[in-house]
Order: C-alpha cells, then structure tokens, then sequence
C-alpha cells in the first residue's frame, strides 16, 4: 500500500535512527515558502518501467535502464527522482485532468505513488489541476486526494496551504472553452477547500494564447484566486519574447505581493516518431534554454518552472541518445538559480547542431563553455569528415571566457559539401598543456524531408577518445551480419548496432555464433497467447505497463522465461521479444484454444510482419536492448548476426559504444549496399532552416536572427540556386502499394509504415489493392514524410470515378512548410500547385506556383502521375510522357503541416477514385 503519513505513525519503533532521519528531512522538505526550488511539470502517465520498450516510438529515446525486479514500478520510480534531483529539480507538478464522467481525475491514483518514490529524500510532489469540469467536482476530489496524501512529509506547502498548480488557469476566459477555468470556477474552488480546512496555494499558468500578449489587466481582476504565477511555454506561443514576459510578470508580482516563478523551457526536440505536434517550436541549440535561465537569474527567483511536456520528448531532465548533454545544462543553471552555482577547475565543453539538415541550408554548429576557475585561455577547433573519413571542412579556432556561458558557433554552407550524405563533427579543446579531442554524433545531409530532426546535445567530456575499432556490414538472403573488432581502453557495458538511426541490437556474448538475432513487436492480441521457439530461445522480453509475472486476480498477464512468452492480451500497449536461433527459428503461437500456428523467423523477415486473429507479429527495432547483460570488455571481436529484410541502398549503419561509467563513442556511419555515386542537381542555398523564425513556427522568435554570427560574416544571407554534384544517398525514399492484409500500409522501401482505415482498401483489378476514395474517408501521411520544396520525385498512379464538377483535390498538403499539392481539374487535367511562404515571417502570407497538364485524364482508366522537381525546375509527367514545365520559386519554409489523401483545398472536393504505387525520393 501507499504509505501516507497517518499510516506512519503505525508503524513499530524499532525502525529506529534510519526511520528518524528519513522523517526529519521529508518533515523539513514539507514546509517549502522559502526553499529555493526547481519545479518541472510531470506527466504521470509516462512510466520510467517502460523506458526500455521507448526505441519503438523515439529516435531520441530516454537512457534510465528499469530492470525487471520485484517492485518494477517503485524502483524505477525512486530512481528517476534520484536523477532528477542529481539534475537540480527540486519538484514535481503532477498533471491531472478531470473526468467528464466524475471519476477520480486522471492519473491522481498516481499521487500516492510517487509519494512513496519520493520518501526519504526532501524531494516534493505536488498537483497540477488541468481540465476543469467544475469547481464541485475539483473540491470533491481534492479534499480527497489532499485529505489521504497532503500531510505526507514529501507533500508541499506554504504556511497553512497546500501547493497545487494550475495548468489551465484562466483559459476559459481566453478562448478554451466550457472545460478550461474561470476567475469565478477558482473563487469557488477556494471556498470549498477553505471550508474544508484545505487551503490552497495556486500557482497559476498564465502563458498565453498563440500569438497574443500577457492580459495583465486580467490578473489585476484576480489578484485574490492566485499566490504565484509562471508561463509554461512562452517561447512556443506567445507574441513577445521570454524577456518581455519576465519583465512585464516579475514587476506584476512585485508591486503585488505575488511570487514570480521564472520559466526554464528548453524547446522542443522534434523527431517524434507519432502523427502529432511536430516541429512548431524549434529548440535552437543552447540559447533557447540558456535565454529564460540567463534572463531569470535577474529576478533572483525562490521557484523556478522548468517546462517539460511531454516528459519523454520535451523536457531537459532526462539523458536521452543525442541529448545527453541538456541535463548537465539543467544541473549547472538550476544550481545557479538557487545560489549554489558550478565552478569546477577544468572545463566542460558542450557541443549542439541538428542531426539531419536539408540539403542546401547553413547548417550552424555551436559549442558552449561552461564557467570553470582556471583563468588559462581556452580555444576549441574542430574538423568535418565526410563518409570516408576525409577533413571537408575546418571549424577555425575561437576563444570561450572561463567565467561564463560562452557560446560560440561556426556556420557551414551544405551546398558545397552535398557530395557527402555524412559529416562527423570532431572538436578539439586546448587549454594550457591539456589538448582533448573527440567525435561526436555524425550529421547528415538529406532531401527531400527531415526524418530524425532532433537538436544534437552532448558534452565532449562524456565521449570516448577515439580507439582502435573496424566494423564491417554484409548481409547475404535475410541474414545479416554485422562484425565488430574493437580495443576500448574504457570496460565497455554495451555496442549497439543502429539501421537508419534506429537501435537494430547489441552484440552480445549470449549469443552463439550461428544464432540470429529477430526483433519482434507484438500487438493486437484480443486474448492470451503462448508462444514457443523451436530451434531458438529468448534472449529479453518487454511489456509495456506490466512487470515479468504482474497477476491480478487470476490472471497472469504477462511472463517469460527462455523458452516460453506469455501475454494475456495486448490491451495495456506494445510487447517485444528478442530471440535468438538458427536460420530455421520458428515461432508457435497456442491462442486461448489451444490452436497453433507456427511462424518461420525466414518469412517473419521477408514479409516483415504476419497477422492473424490471435496475433500481430512484426520486425522491428529492437524494443528490448535496456534489458541486456552488461558486456564488460575492453576488447575482442564480436558478430552480431539479424534477420532482417531486404537491404536498400540507402541504409547506413553505425556502432554506439558505452562504458560502465556512461561514456560514448558513436562509430563512422557505413552505406554498405551501396557506391556514393553522384548525380548533377540545382539546389537552393538558404540561410532558412529548421531553427528559422518563419512563417507560424516560433512566434516570439519571428524577425530575430538564429545565428550569433553577425549577417555581414555569414555565409550568406539571401537565398540563391547553385548546381553542383549530389550524393544519391542524401536522397530520402519510400514506397507505398496499398498491398497486405489489413489497413497497416507498409513502406517497401524502408521502415514508415502507416495505418489506414481498411474499408478504405480495395482490389485494384491488377493483382493487388488500392486505396478507395469516396469524398468521406482520409487518409493521412506520417509525419514529415512528404518532400519539402516539392523536391525530388513524386509518383502515385490514380484511377479517377468520374471527372467534372469542381476541382478534386489528389493530395492535400496543409499546414505552412512548402510542398505540392495534386488536383484533378474538372476538364481532366491534372495540377500542381506548390504553396510555400517566400521570405516573410508571416504564416499567412502563403504564396502559391501552378503546372498543368496539357492532356486530360479519363474516368475510370488507370494514370501514372509523376513530378520530377529540383531547385531550379518542377516537370509534370503522365504516364511517362512530359505534360509541362515551370520553374522553382527559390523558397524554403519549414514548419507543421500533413499530408492528406481525402482532403480538399479551397474550392476543390475530395477526390473520388483509386490510388495506388505512391513513390517519393529525394532527388
């Protein structure tokens, strides 16, 4: 049971001196008005036990290993609030939405929980309220959930008040909605838990609407509902920037007797793998964290907000696979911020530039020094090689101060490096007799869409010095194997392999030397299922929200031993299995019947997923690498052998090397199946990239420059067409034909696979199926998979029901990033239209460029639609015959949007018909 502090004093003395001492300090950490404080919002229903499955939904998963022991959920738990405060937060915010139903708010049976996580240290925990329901319905369950847990020593408060935040503190007045609060709803609540000797302290979020402005006549209105005030995303939406909001908040809350939380929001990292938000609010290397702290330091702030939303992908708390870096930054400012600032004698140096960068634009590296005591100069350098390791390009030496943040940064024109798909970034550090230098995370060029567009954080000092290490990739039928030869003056725990930046496995001594390693990803399960291995065995396994052996009544949902998986359903999210055996592995699924089926590995790789109705088995990423052995050398040769799909020519491997002690070496990344021949193309250099403020990304940003260089030494400021020669394996492809065996709609080319509605999926009356379009149904593109600029090749063949009427829109791209839209115009032909925003920071400032066909299409008849687009011309093709030519509007706009079969531009219908063989590559 939750242990609350009633239940405490029940407990027999002889706990003795350790029982004392943890409930002087969580007695101390109660009692926290004056307590200088890092507060960060936290999402309760991300669990730190899942973190090992998270490779399946992240490019940048999050690093905290959670082992299967017997109290899964608590240890894990315990030990992100042991990491969390290693990082200088001092808090959580819990988020809660209220129940349209009246049950208890959502996830507040969680606030016990992280109560007991939390005892024995001085850490808090307290409640964030977020959708409203009404006053009523917050005073019940409030007195509840602070009657059983507010007097626990790791519950904040203030005087007599118990601490609680307001996520949606006045936005019902600002345009939310009936769900959203009210002054009136809070003036309610206050007197409910006053009566009921619960006394609030609120903490209220009053960032802003997008694109408006701080309402400070509206907290004059309601002085008496809140005690402190803080923005939660003010760099993401608010009109004016973190600076002006501080200055306009903290001089509010001075003249009135409020306490002024300032905001730490470290941007958002991009790169989710999901179909939601995108990159709205780019994260600009160190200066959109290091801004709100340097700026926040004037106000000498008591508490501190750190933004971290969702806590898995925008937060600086946690060290993640590119990003371990953010939450060294986070220890250094939220000690500063609390008086205890970091001066060590040697220097750290961080480095930050994005992982993926469109071809053509500034790619801008910058590394950040922080204070240390030596007063020696220190100079960082560093060099760019390209995929055979050859320097391209030199980051010249600059000096950083050692008493402060110092930021520096060197931009480079990709235009001139687009013959290479790969530049890895390699720094020195010189400081008196001391010369470092290290590798970072490789950087790679693409076209014609952004993929894994993370922001790169890393201290050189968590990365190896090189050492002596070869790795070689070959892969003959659906085996592949990938070999390692390595002499690591550090113990190394793990190797892992990575596939287009994906986690493909670790090399493990479990592993025999004949076996093959299959990665499966299980799901749609409606009821139990056993699976058996014949000629292989199971290495790991993993359930997301469910412990090894978790019972509940009855029912065992989920265990696993070598021989054997159990599941009893796939309802609480993804499982993963890894296995290994020979190339005749064989799965047997015994469903609830006793019915079985037996699944050969060899097919499971080759058609990369079956399905049934006991089960959905796929290949993936591997799901379960956080649950391996510890590898504990220093050296040898190591192979690891995979099932796996047919290779294309574009996939590219590398080695991520750890130690013991969490240290880093990311390998030269490889492109074994293919040459780097090369191809003439008219690309745009911009200075536009995804760290611009245009058009709607970044509002508070619009009109600041992104680089600390000065204009007049940048590389260049305007945009321009330049032809120059292009490595293919920049090129980004994929392939959808509409084929399989229910609505999942795999990427032949590669791994972007996405769902459709399967009463959507049709015989196409060619031996396959297609997607049936009615005027209703949509279907929608994964995220960033559509070519920015209309660059590259756009395929699909279509097969109109009927033709006239209004325009029907093909394809439907919205949002503010360029790219084409399709339209079948009611006299048969067919249209492209590109939109894109030119050079404006206006995001409706929308700008379009049309090509039409000069022949028609006919209803009922088969047609293959081809664009062929780079910089300097867009070609319209039907059924392989050239239909017309425009040339290409020299603009770049990044930003949200999808992409929509179904959907409709202004003045057009959806398009009625098939479609079928949608091909996309970048060049």
């Amino acid at each position: 049971m939750p242990l609350c502090f009633d239940s405490m004093r029940k407990f027999p003395l002889f706990w003795g001196i350790p029982f004392l001492l943890m409930m002087a300090l969580g007695a101390w950490g109660a009692e926290v008005g004056e307590r200088p404080m890092v507060w960060a919002h936290n999402t309760p229903w991300f669990y730190p036990r899942d973190y090992p499955g998270y490779p399946e939904y992240y490019y940048n998963f999050p690093l905290q290993e959670s082992k299967d022991t017997p109290t899964g959920d608590q240890d894990s738990l315990r030990e992100e609030i042991r990491i969390v405060q290693e990082k200088g937060v001092d808090g959580f915010f819990l988020d809660f939405g209220g129940d349209p139903h009246g049950a208890a708010p959502h996830w507040s049976w969680r606030l016990p929980t992280y109560l007991e996580a939390a005892e024995g240290t001085d850490f808090q925990v307290a409640i964030c309220i977020d959708v409203k329901i009404s006053p009523e319905y917050w005073g019940k369950w409030l007195k509840e959930l602070l009657g059983k847990n507010g007097n626990h020593p790791n519950y904040p408060k203030v005087g007599r008040k118990y601490v609680v935040c307001a996520y949606q503190f006045l936005h019902g007045e600002n345009g939310y909605g009936e769900w959203s609060w009210n002054r009136e709803d809070w003036r309610k609540l206050h007197a409910i838990m006053e009566e009921a000797g619960y006394p609030l302290y609120l903490i209220g979020n009053v960032a802003p609407l997008p694109n408006a402005r701080l309402n400070l006549q509206q907290l004059e209105e309601t002085k008496d509902i809140y005690d402190a005030l803080f923005c939660f995303d003010s760099p993401a939406h608010c009109f004016d920037p973190p600076e002006v909001n501080n200055r306009l908040l903290g001089e509010f809350c001075r003249k009135n007797g409020k306490r002024f939380l300032p905001t730490l929001h470290p941007g958002y990292w991009g790169a989710w793998l999901a179909n939601f938000n995108d990159f709205y609010n780019p994260f600009r290397g160190f200066d959109c964290f290091y801004r709100q702290y340097a700026d926040g330091k004037k106000y000498q702030p008591i508490w501190t907000h750190l933004t971290t939303w969702n806590d898995l992908v925008e937060t600086g708390v946690f060290e993640r696979l590119y990003t371990f870096g953010q939450a060294e930054t986070l220890r250094r400012y939220a000690k500063d911020l609390k008086g205890t600032p970091i001066l060590t004698e040697d220097p750290e140096v961080l480095v930050s530039y994005l992982h993926e960068v469109m071809l053509g634009e500034i790619l801008r590296i910058e590394a950040m020094s922080m204070p240390f005591s030596r007063q020696e100069p220190l100079e960082i350098e560093g060099v760019l090689r390209d995929l055979e390791g050859k320097v391209v390009w030199r980051l010249s030496p600059q000096s950083a101060a050692p008493d402060q943040y110092a930021r520096l940064e060197w931009l480079i024109p990709t235009h001139e490096l687009a013959f290479t798909p790969v530049l890895q970034p390699e720094f020195t550090v010189r400081m008196g007799e001391m010369v470092s230098t290290r590798k970072s995370v490789p950087i790679y060029l693409v076209s014609s869409w952004l993929q894994n567009c993370v922001t790169v954080n890393v201290p050189l000092s968590r990365m190896l010095a090189d050492f002596p290490q070869e790795f070689t990739v070959r892969q003959e039928g659906n085996r592949l194997e990938a070999t390692v030869a390595f002499h690591s003056p550090d113990v190394l725990k793990r190797i892992m392999l990575f596939r287009n930046d994906r986690p493909a496995g670790v090399f493990s001594p479990e592993q025999e030397k004949e076996e093959m390693l299959l990665n499966v990803l299980m799901q749609g399960m409606p009821k139990g299922v056993r699976i058996t291995f014949e000629n292989g065995h199971l290495l790991r396994a993993f359930r997301k929200g469910t412990q090894k052996g978790a019972q509940w009544q009855e029912t065992t949902f989920f265990d696993y031993g070598r021989d054997f998986f159990w599941a009893s359903d796939s309802s609480s999210g993804h499982m993963a299995m890894a296995l290994a055996g020979t190339k005749d592995l064989k799965l047997v699924v015994t469903n609830a019947e006793g019915k079985q089926t037996v699944i050969p590995a060899e097919n499971l790789a080759r058609r990369r997923r079956f399905v049934n109705g006991d089960i959905d088995l796929r290949m993936s990423v591997d799901n379960t690498l956080f649950l391996d052995e510890p590898l504990e050398r220093t050296q040898g040769t190591l192979t690891l052998n995979l099932f796996a799909a047919d290779p294309q020519p574009t996939d590219n491997f590398y080695l991520r090397f750890e130690t013991m002690d969490g240290r880093y070496f990311f390998s030269q990344p490889i492109y074994p199946f293919a040459t780097n021949r090369r191809v003439s193309r008219t690309l745009l250099a911009t200075p536009w990239t995804l760290e611009s403020s245009k058009g709607g990304t970044a509002f508070a940003f619009r009109g600041e420059p992104e680089f600390l260089t000065p204009g007049n030494q940048q590389p260049f400021q305007g945009n321009f067409t330049v032809r120059v020669p292009v490595s293919l394996l920049i090129a980004r492809g994929a392939l959808w034909d509409f084929d399989g065996e229910d609505g999942w709609i795999l990427d032949r080319y590669g791994d972007r696979d996405f769902f459709v509605d399967p009463g959507m999926l049709v015989e196409d009356g060619r031996g396959g199926r297609a997607l049936k379009l009615d005027g209703t149904g949509k279907a929608t593109l994964p995220a960033r998979l559509w070519p920015m600029s209309g660059v590259g090749v756009t395929e699909l063949a279509i097969k109109p029901e009927a033709i006239g009427g209004k325009p029907q829109t093909i394809v439907f791209k919205d949002g503010w990033y360029d790219g084409i839209n399709l339209n079948l115009r009611p006299d048969g032909k067919v249209e492209v239209i590109r939109c894109y925003v030119g050079d404006s920071n206006d995001q409706n400032d929308i700008q379009m460029q049309t090509l039409w066909s000069r022949s028609s299409l006919k209803a009922g008849e088969w047609a293959t639609i081809r664009v062929e687009a780079d910089h300097g011309s867009l070609v319209l093709r039907i059924n392989g015959k050239e239909e017309g030519t425009i040339p290409q509007a020299p603009f770049r706009s990044h930003g949200n949007g999808r992409v929509t079969f179904g959907g409709a531009m202004p003045g057009c219908v959806p398009f009625r018909g098939l479609v079928d063989d949608l091909k996309l590559f970048g060049l």
